[in-house]
C-alpha cells in the first residue's frame, strides 16, 4: 500500500510529508488469532470471542508504513545488543515454519549490526524489531517488516535478500523520509546500495563490485532518478530508482575517492534527517559541504537525465612512433559534465577525467585494457576517432 497509503484502512492525511509523531493502534480479531502491528504490544483483552490488541508506536511514522497482520502466528524472540543499542527482536511465523525460522532469522543480528556501523544506531529501540510472515514477498513496514521470501538466501549475497533490503529501510525511508515521491530514490536507492555495502563488509571489495554489476543489469533507464513532483509518480515495480540509485551512490564514491569521507557523508546525511525528511537537494548540498567541491554538475547529470553518460573511447597503437594513445570523451551528457574514470592497463590502474570534448593521453602499450574498472555508472562505446 505504499502509494495508496493507510487510507486503505482508515481515514488519514496520506502524504509523505506529513507524519504523526506516534500512533496507538487497536485491532479486534476472532480468538485465537493473533494481530501484529507496528510498535510494541501494550495490551490484549479477550471478550465475547474476540481479542483486542493494542499496539503503540513511539516514533514518527510514514502513514503508508502503518499496517497489521492477522494470523495463527507463533512467536519467538532474540535479544539484540551492540555498542549502539539494545532492544528485543520478535518474529511471528506460521506454525509449520517455526523451526526453519528460528535458524534462518538469526542473520538479522549481523545485518542490523552492519547497518548500525554504516549509518548509526537502529532507529526504533523502544518499538523493537519484528519480522512477520506474510503472503507476499516483503514490505518495510516500520518495526514490523513483512516477510514472505520462503526462508532462502541468495548464494552470491550470503543473506536473505528481503531481510537485507527491507531492514535497510528502517534507516532509509522509515527514519529518513523523502518529502515527495519525486525523491523516492532516497528510500529505495539508499536501501539497495546498503545491500552492496553489506556484501563488501562480509565478502570484500571485489564481491561488492560484482554485486553492483548484477544490480546494473536491471537498470532500464525508463526515466530520470528524480521524478515529477507533487504527484504520486512512482510504481514500485519500476526498478530504476532502486538500482540506478545504488549505482549513482557507488559512482559518487568513486568520484570522491576517499572512503572515510564518503562514509562520513552517509552517516551525516542520516544523522541530520533521522525521524524527519530529506530531499535530493539536501544530499547534494551535504556532498558539496563535506568535499569542498561543487558536485552540482554530477548530480544534475544523474538526477535529471533518463540515461547515463556514454564514455566513447579508442585505444590507438602508433607502431611508427612506438607509443600508445587513448582518446576519450563523454557523449549523451550535459555540457558541463565531467568526472574521473578509472582504467586498468595490464595490472596497473590509471585515472582519466573525460569531459564532453575529445581528449587524448599517452598510455603504456597494453596487452589488456579495462575501461571503467570500478564500474561507475557510465555506458561505454568503443568508437573510431578520426585524428587530424
Amino acid at each position: 500500500c505504499e502509494l495508496s497509503g493507510s487510507s486503505l484502512w482508515w481515514p488519514s492525511k496520506d502524504h509523505l510529508s506529513d507524519e504523526p509523531d506516534s500512533m496507538t493502534l487497536h485491532y479486534s480479531v476472532p480468538a485465537p488469532l493473533y494481530c501484529v502491528a507496528n510498535g510494541i504490544l501494550i495490551d490484549s483483552v479477550a471478550e465475547n470471542g474476540y481479542i483486542t490488541y493494542t499496539w503503540k508506536v513511539h516514533y514518527p511514522i510514514n502513514t503508508y508504513n502503518a499496517t497489521f497482520y492477522i494470523g495463527n502466528y507463533r512467536k519467538f524472540t532474540i535479544p539484540y545488543q551492540s555498542d549502539s543499542s539494545q532492544f528485543l527482536m520478535s518474529f511471528f511465523v506460521l506454525p509449520y515454519n517455526l523451526t526453519k525460522a528460528q535458524t534462518h532469522f538469526t542473520q538479522v543480528i549481523d545485518i542490523i549490526n552492519k547497518y548500525e556501523h554504516f549509518y548509526g544506531a537502529y532507529p526504533w529501540p523502544n518499538d523493537g524489531y519484528k519480522l512477520v510472515e506474510s503472503p507476499y514477498e516483503g514490505m518495510e513496514h516500520q518495526s514490523a517488516i513483512a516477510y514472505g521470501n520462503r526462508y532462502k538466501n541468495l548464494s552470491y549475497l550470503g543473506a536473505d535478500y528481503i531481510i537485507l533490503h527491507e531492514t535497510a529501510h528502517e534507516w532509509w525511508g522509515n527514519s529518513v523520509t523523502a518529502t515527495d515521491y519525486a525523491d523516492i530514490w532516497i528510500h529505495e536507492g539508499f536501501a539497495t546500495y546498503s545491500e552492496a555495502l553489506y556484501v563488501e563488509a562480509t565478502q570484500g571489495y571485489e564481491a561488492y563490485l560484482r554485486y553492483l554489476l548484477v544490480q546494473s543489469i536491471f537498470i532500464r533507464n525508463k526515466q530520470p532518478l528524480i521524478l515529477p513532483r507533487s504527484v504520486n509518480f512512482w510504481d514500485y515495480n519500476d526498478g530504476d530508482v532502486y538500482f540506478k540509485g545504488s549505482l549513482v551512490l557507488h559512482t559518487l564514491r568513486n568520484c570522491i575517492n576517499n572512503d572515510s569521507l564518503f562514509s562520513d557523508i552517509l552517516r551525516t546525511f542520516y544523522r541530520q534527517h533521522r525521524y524527519s525528511f530529506a530531499t535530493s537537494q539536501d544530499f547534494l548540498d551535504l556532498v558539496n559541504a563535506k568535499t569542498g567541491q561543487d558536485y552540482t554538475p554530477f548530480f544534475r547529470q544523474y538526477y535529471y537525465n533518463r540515461s547515463c553518460p556514454e564514455l566513447q573511447w579508442e585505444y590507438y597503437y602508433d607502431a611508427y612512433q612506438g607509443k600508445a594513445l587513448l582518446f576519450y570523451r563523454f557523449q549523451k551528457a550535459n555540457e558541463d559534465f565531467s568526472m574521473p574514470v578509472r582504467i586498468k592497463i595490464d595490472d596497473t590502474a590509471y585515472l582519466i577525467r573525460p569531459t564532453t570534448q575529445w581528449q587524448k593521453a599517452e598510455v603504456p602499450i597494453a596487452k589488456t585494457l579495462v575501461i571503467n574498472s570500478n564500474y561507475s555508472y557510465v555506458a561505454q562505446k568503443h568508437t573510431k576517432y578520426f585524428r587530424k
